[in-house]
């Protein structure tokens, strides 16, 4: 999540998250790092990763039973999907973009992937 966040903040300007940290600290130190990581996968699609593998790994240790375990990624799923919606249709910021959904699924493949690797393990 550290690292969704800190490319968020090097691309991403005017944002609620910027707006916070910049009462912090200057945010052109962070920004400074930008030729560094510039390409379109890390601006446009590793942050949506990053942010539904985190997102999908705290419900999960949160609220971990083997029989929720679908119902926690498809609610992680659905809550990508309404926020590109909410995009398409102007309610938030940003660009609705297949791209980010299909990020989504597959950061959330790679949860499953995961767990089923820690559970086998654990037996």
């Amino acid at each position: 999540m550290c690292f969704g966040g800190i490319i968020y903040l090097i691309y991403r300007e005017n944002t609620y998250i910027s707006n916070f940290v910049e009462l912090f600290i200057e945010l052109d130190i962070i920004r400074s790092f930008r030729p560094f990581a510039d390409s379109v996968f890390v601006n446009g699609y590793l942050c949506d990763y990053l942010w539904a593998l985190s997102f999908t790994s705290a419900f999960n240790y949160l609220f971990y039973e083997e029989k929720r375990l679908y119902a926690i990624y498809l609610f992680v799923i659905s809550c990508g999907i309404v926020w590109e919606i909410a995009q398409l249709k102007g309610f938030v910021g940003g660009v609705f973009d297949c791209t980010d959904i299909i990020m989504y699924l597959m950061a959330v493949l790679t949860v499953v992937l995961m767990i089923k690797q820690l559970l086998k393990h654990l037996k």
